[in-house]
């Protein structure tokens, strides 16, 4: 049975993709590149939906991810572009990351800006940690995909073979703080989710808040997970996570 991701599981994702198909096919018959979509994408829609999360309220979420869901939408077509017309690069690959982080984070600076402006209670101060988690789990989840082949959307082939057969519950913990592939915790770590509930529902500044608690425990559990890897403990032979991480380095 094929696993859990968030390109499989997403039914946005799931949608988008087949509304794209179309016009990748007919982007494919002309001159432009994956990489003018890349960029033209993200210097229309990372301004609009920042500028509109900054104003908040509820028209201007609602525009704010609408301008979201197009951006990604066109991140998709940018992608299959590429495969179609056979030119990707390791160029592209790099602007395609490095945008959707740079997008990522400037809504969450400017969600975050939102919370902090609409009032002075000490708990607006909550809002600064998803942009703290999310940057640490960001820098900690390149370092697993460079050194240890490890996809943040979709695993390791390799180590999900790991857990085919029964283990811990601590263990599988561990697997999904690195490689988030069970539904529960692709969903837990999931920011679009907590920004659909909390647009739709009007509460965006306590949803955002949570999405920040949660990102801090992964981040967190990452950073202890990869520092107890490389002290090679002689425990750690006894959890699949660590034999993936020891004999699977890159």
């Amino acid at each position: 049975m094929k696993k859990s991701s968030r390109k499989t599981t997403d039914p946005t994702l799931i949608i988008q993709k087949k509304l794209a198909n179309p016009i990748i096919t007919f982007l494919s018959d002309t001159p432009i590149t994956a990489n003018q979509v890349t960029i033209c994408n993200f210097l229309i829609f990372a301004p609009l939906s920042a500028y509109f999360f900054f104003r908040g309220g509820f028209s201007n979420n609602i525009l704010g991810l609408t301008a979201i869901v197009i951006y990604s939408f066109f991140d998709l077509v940018d992608g299959g572009l590429a495969r179609k017309k056979n030119i990707q690069s390791s160029l592209g690959r790099w602007l395609d990351m490095s945008l959707d982080t740079m997008l990522q984070t400037t809504i969450m600076f400017v969600i975050t800006l939102n919370i902090l402006m609409s009032g002075n209670e000490m708990w607006r101060l909550m809002a600064l940690l998803p942009l703290f988690g999310q940057g640490i789990a960001n820098v900690l989840g390149m370092r697993l995909t460079l050194e240890f082949d490890i996809d943040a959307y979709i695993g390791n082939v390799t180590l999900e073979k790991l857990f085919k057969k029964n283990r811990s519950l601590f263990d599988r913990f561990m697997k999904n703080m690195i490689a988030p592939t069970d539904i529960f915790f692709l969903s837990l770590f999931t920011l679009r989710l907590y920004m659909l509930v909390g647009i739709f529902l009007n509460i965006l500044e306590y949803t955002f808040i949570l999405f920040g608690i949660a990102i801090i425990v992964r981040s967190l559990s990452m950073y202890l997970i990869l520092s107890f890897h490389y002290a090679k403990p002689a425990l750690s032979k006894k959890y699949a996570t660590f034999s993936y991480l020891d004999h699977f380095q890159k």
